[in-house]
């Protein structure tokens, strides 16, 4: 490592010099003079001198001479870097005492590396050299030396005169620029006496001219004696000198009148540094302040405003940067503003670090244009409507844009709730008026296989291909019944039900049916409080989920029923339609299996939707599910996903001792066959009115036949033989068969009654058959249920009011 002497007065061209050889592995010694370079040579033996030609106390000159003189120093190569001696005499001078080179200043710093580097590498190859056998004598030197120095100062002189003419212009400049300036600039001395103040200023400001202020202290200027204490106070505490210093203060015009104001104050020195006063600056920021309380309530009402938004609302630059996003938005994600501000949208909506493709941001800053669409945020699960407008700069270019996200998964799930229940509805309405024609048409099949299986030999080989017609008829109404329950068409008998007993008598069965690769655990609330159901249905629906559940684990599994006592509020019910506060049931039927899809879920309750193979499931089953438990006043949760097992929770509210139906009894059965009996039958359907009359004649009684229930009104009035019983469809055009049951029963209370339908679009009077036990029919039948319900029917006598309106 060479060791470089920097010989230089000027601070800013030493530190460039020893930056850029430091910057070349040189160690770098500093000098601010020749007399001080002289010393630090003598002492430190330096490789290369590096030296300023012109120097206070010793320049460049005479310090080679000292140099190149002294044994010690002479060998020392010397290289002149000079700025002001720049000239061919100068350059001849420094060569002929010893200098290695003479390089001007500015010289690029690689420039002036290289012409040092040639001079360190001479040092190398040479090795020390000896000091210089001639030198110039001390007169030629002096003469040389005078000429150089002579020259310089006449161009010196000529600078000064060019120099004093630009001052003498600057001056004139500032002076008027002095006077120009709309602040008030006061010059005091160092008792703070007002001595010099530019006008018009002064008098626009303050209103004062110079002659009535002048001599006198600042404190005239100030409206509050504090305030001009402190600042004297801050003058000595400070000292301010180029940067200055800066304060609110209070000032007097000459009127009286207070005005706020902006004070800067500089220290005034002397040519010797030495503190002579100060200047003071006096800006009128009465207006500007005004202004700012406007803008500072302004930005308040904005931000309050901004905050109080309940959407997400965030302002973006054209890089898509969060520069400002509110309260709601930076709760939503879970974070504060601050840390939102400077990441990019989709980083913070979408979680991914690339824009959403179809992005449309990227289309409002194209386009100019608003636009908006629907985003999901995958790790908060949630659906947003997002609505993007453009914001413009004074050109009309886009600068960023102001993005507006509404959340609303929950209108979402409450539409698609909605949208689900009306098209079980429509399905179900659908479904019972199917339910209705197709019974009819089943009834009277399954009469006339009766009435001709009557008529053929036991050993007719017809015989078995109407009893495979006769199967299928009556498997055609088993799936009519499913539908009826699917759609709450079908009546239902509600009592008070202990559901833990209910489930464990069903996982008594279930046991058997799932197989034994599958675990049954029964998980039963010991307090379950009691509901209010039917029986047979409640075991349908536990049956139908069961099964599904073994079907979705074919290699085993899981399967839990579960009851536990739920006591829902309004917080929970408003993120489910169906729901509603009060005191349920929970019955869980969870299992291990393959679970489903979200584009299954939509579609399970459908009716005749499945997944099973063709011919291995009719899709009525979870169809019925859901309309017993809609009947039964509750309603089903559904959770599950693909690989993780599927949990149904219904929800079955708590039984009250009011309204409870108790189950009819049964009433003795006779023989099949009738012993001459007159039976009305009552039906409008052609075919069913045939073989009813026709079967029941066949049986042993004399069957009458009427369409209407004013043909039976008509007949029951009339004088020939009062029927002993009436048999009535409860669909009828006109009157109704309730109609016909109350009038009839009207004019005679103890005339027996046997209601029959294939279709419960009469359920509301359900309740009202049940209370009074009046025997009832369910289409399609077969004719040995048709005779055992003649039987029941004809020991029925009712009770006393049964002719009362419901």
């Amino acid at each position: 490592m060479k060791t470089v002497l920097v010989v230089e007065d000027n601070h800013d061209d030493r530190a460039l010099l020893r930056v850029n050889l430091e910057h070349h592995g040189c160690r770098v010694l500093e000098a601010r003079d020749g007399l001080e370079g002289l010393e630090v040579a003598s002492r430190e033996l330096p490789d290369l001198v590096v030296s300023d030609a012109l120097m206070p106390r010793l320049d460049g000159f005479q310090l080679l001479q000292r140099m190149k003189r002294d044994p010690r120093l002479c060998s020392i190569p010397f290289l002149f870097y000079s700025a002001v001696y720049t000239g061919d005499n100068e350059e001849q001078l420094a060569l002929s005492l010893g200098a290695e080179a003479f390089v001007t200043k500015p010289c690029d710093p690689e420039q002036f590396w290289e012409i040092l580097k040639r001079s360190l590498e001479t040092i190398r190859e040479n090795g020390d050299r000896p000091c210089p056998a001639t030198l110039p004598q001390q007169e030629q030197f002096l003469e040389r030396y005078s000429t150089i120095v002579a020259a310089k100062l006449e161009e010196k002189v000529r600078e000064l005169e060019g120099a004093k003419s630009e001052l003498e212009d600057k001056s004139r400049r500032l002076d008027n620029l002095f006077r120009s300036i709309r602040d008030v600039i006061v010059v005091g001395d160092q008792e703070r006496r007002i001595q010099e103040v530019n006008q018009p200023a002064l008098r626009t400001v303050f209103g004062y001219e110079l002659d009535e202020i002048r001599g006198q202290s600042a404190e005239l200027l100030y409206a509050e004696h504090q305030d001009f204490e402190a600042v004297g106070k801050l003058l000595q505490a400070e000292r301010p000198e180029e940067s200055g210093v800066c304060r609110q203060v209070r000032c007097r015009r000459k009127d009286g009148e207070s005005f706020a104001a902006e004070l800067c104050i500089f220290e005034l020195r002397d040519e010797h540094g030495k503190s002579r006063g100060n200047i003071g600056i006096f800006r009128d920021t009465s207006e500007s302040c005004r202004m700012e309380e406007k803008l500072a309530r302004a930005e308040a009402d904005w931000e309050e405003s901004f905050d109080a938004i309940t959407d997400i609302v965030s302002i973006m630059d054209r890089d898509l940067r969060i520069l400002r996003i509110n309260r709601a938005g930076a709760r939503t994600l879970g974070r504060t503003p601050e840390e939102l501000v400077g990441h990019r949208c989709h980083e913070v909506f979408r979680g991914i670090g690339q824009p959403c493709g179809g992005c449309p941001v990227r289309t409002v800053i194209g386009s100019g244009k608003s636009a908006g669409g629907e985003i999901y945020h995958q790790n908060l699960g949630k659906s947003f409507q997002v609505n993007i407008s453009p914001l413009l700069d004074e050109k009309g270019e886009v600068r960023g844009i102001a993005q507006f996200a509404r959340d609303i998964s929950e209108q979402k799930q409450l539409a698609a709730q909605l949208a689900q229940a009306q098209k079980m509805e429509a399905i179900g309405t659908l479904a019972g008026g199917v339910a209705h024609d197709f019974n009819n048409l089943l009834t009277a099949i399954l009469g006339y296989l009766d009435l001709a299986d009557l008529q053929l030999e036991p050993d007719h080989p017809v015989r078995d291909e109407l009893r495979q017609v006769q199967s299928a008829a009556q498997r055609a109404g088993r799936l009519i019944r499913q539908l009826l329950l699917f759609s709450r068409k079908q009546p239902m008998e509600f009592i008070r039900l202990d559901l833990n007993r209910e489930v464990d008598e069903m996982g008594k069965m279930l046991r058997r049916m799932i197989g034994e690769d599958i675990a049954l655990n029964l998980e039963l609330s010991p307090d379950c409080w009691p509901v209010f159901g039917d029986p047979g249905n409640i075991g349908q629906v536990i049956m139908n989920l069961s099964v599904n559940a073994r079907d979705a684990m074919p290699e085993g599994g899981i399967l839990t029923l579960r009851t536990e006592n739920v006591e829902l509020d309004e917080h929970y019910c408003q993120l489910n339609r169906e729901a509603r506060p009060g005191r349920f049931v929970r019955l869980t039927i969870n299992d291990t299996g393959s679970g489903m899809a979200e584009e299954i879920r939509q579609h399970i309750f459908e009716p005749f939707f499945t997944t099973k193979e063709r011919g291995k499931g009719t899709g009525l089953g979870l169809a019925v599910v859901y309309g017993v438990v809609k009947e039964h006043k509750g309603w089903i949760n559904l959770y599950s996903e693909p690989g993780l097992g599927t949990s149904f929770k219904i929800y079955l509210p708590v039984g009250t001792s009011t309204g409870e139906i108790a189950a009819a009894p049964a009433a003795s059965v006779r023989g099949p066959r009738g012993n001459g009996e007159t039976i009305l039958v009552v039906e409008d359907e052609p075919a069913i009115l045939q073989v009813t009359t026709e079967t029941l004649g066949r049986h042993g009684y004399q069957a009458r036949a009427a369409s209407s229930a004013e043909e039976a009104l008509a007949v029951l009035g009339g004088e020939g033989k009062i029927p002993d019983l009436v048999l009535s469809d409860i669909v009828l055009p006109g009157a109704s068969g309730i109609e016909l049951f109350k009038k009839a029963r009207g004019q005679r209370p103890a005339l027996p009654f046997l209601l029959m339908s294939g279709y419960a679009n009469e359920k509301v009077h359900w309740p009202w058959i049940q209370t009074r036990k009046i025997p009832f029919l369910e289409k399609p039948f077969t004719t040995a249920q048709l005779l055992k319900m003649v039987q029941v029917a004809l020991a029925w006598k009712g009770d006393e009011g049964d002719a009362e309106p419901s």
